[in-house]
């Protein structure tokens, strides 16, 4: 019994200290810091604990699920776009958004609701769509069993990615006084004799006059072009912990295995989870393309829904994951 113990508290050391390993190897990979105000970053794919995530620019990120709290004890640390971590934030970590992101996070059980700054890599526990700060935690009064949604604030991350990517992008005529257009020399054109007569001009060597066409005169010079000044974007103004109180929404928890643009496969996997129990196919549209749902539950709590989502990544589902709907 005692070497089935220390077997088992080996795995979980070896699981902690891989998912340890990962977020230092994400950091590092990572471009540094500009002070505290950290670099955009969207990085590559990454693999922590046998998962796959795949970051990517998503403006109509909007997602329900459960929702943990960063550890306090990661105050000072360096985020992965080198920012500082500083619990009393209003900070959050998320796998695949960018790298700062602003998104609302939203009690489901309450309505309370909060804007929020993602800069960080994380969580990394499975059936977690989100990790929020101490500080966030408290405003939205979370509990190991909340249910929330996360929505990306897409203008704010759109002025935010652009004063952190084109800090001198913005073009502008500088101020003062208008200034004329400079114009080229002043030249005279000689009338056309009449009758068809040529013109007279002088000829160089003699001063005496000769006949023939007029050159014609010389273009005017184009005007140089104006002066550009490059200004720096403003980013937007950070989270300011204002609390939204909206209606609470009663919601049911799920693990969902996949989404599929083909229904048959979709219905080939409802088949392969049957085992687990009720399996459904929920259907949704997005950016007008039809995709289906494989989800096995309702589930009665977290915690019930934390296990089965275990067995379902045991046996192979490597995209299952605990949603909220």
């Amino acid at each position: 019994m005692l070497r089935l113990a220390a077997v088992v508290l080996l795995g979980l050391l070896a699981g902690c200290a891989e998912t340890q390993f990962a977020a230092q190897a994400l950091k590092q990979a990572q471009p540094g810091g500009d002070g505290d105000r950290g670099r955009y970053v969207i990085g590559e794919p990454y693999q922590v604990n046998g998962t796959w995530y795949y970051p990517a620019e998503d403006f109509s990120y909007d997602e329900n699920g459960i929702a943990a709290v960063i550890p306090a004890d990661r105050d000072g640390q360096t985020t992965a776009n080198g920012e500082r971590y500083d619990p009393q934030m209003l900070a959050a970590q998320h796998r695949t958004l960018p790298l700062p992101s602003f998104v609302r996070v939203t009690n489901l059980d309450n309505g309370r609701s909060v804007a929020v700054r993602v800069n960080d890599r994380g969580p990394f526990e499975p059936g977690r769509i989100l990790a929020v700060s101490p500080r966030t935690a408290e405003l939205l009064q979370l509990t190991p069993e909340t249910r929330v949604q996360v929505q990306i604030l897409p203008d704010e991350s759109r002025q935010l990615a652009a004063s952190l990517q084109r800090g001198a992008s913005t073009t502008q005529i500088p101020e003062g006084p208008a200034q004329a257009v400079p114009r080229g020399a002043v030249t005279s054109t000689p009338l056309a004799p009449p009758g068809g007569a040529s013109a007279a001009r002088p000829t160089p060597s003699t001063g005496s006059v000769a006949t023939g066409p007029m050159p014609p005169p010389p273009p005017n010079p184009a005007p140089p072009a104006p002066t550009v000044v490059r200004q720096p974007i403003a980013p937007p103004t950070d989270p300011t912990g204002t609390v939204t109180q909206g209606r609470p929404q009663a919601t049911r928890l799920f693990v969902q295995a996949g989404a599929f643009s083909s229904r048959p496969n979709a219905e080939r996997m409802v088949e392969r989870l049957r085992s687990f129990g009720p399996t459904v196919l929920a259907p949704i549209s997005v950016n007008g393309r039809q995709f289906w749902r494989v989800r096995v539950g309702p589930v009665n709590s977290v915690r019930e829904g934390d296990r089965l989502l275990e067995r379902m990544l045991a046996a192979g589902f490597p995209d299952s994951r605990l949603i909220a709907d």
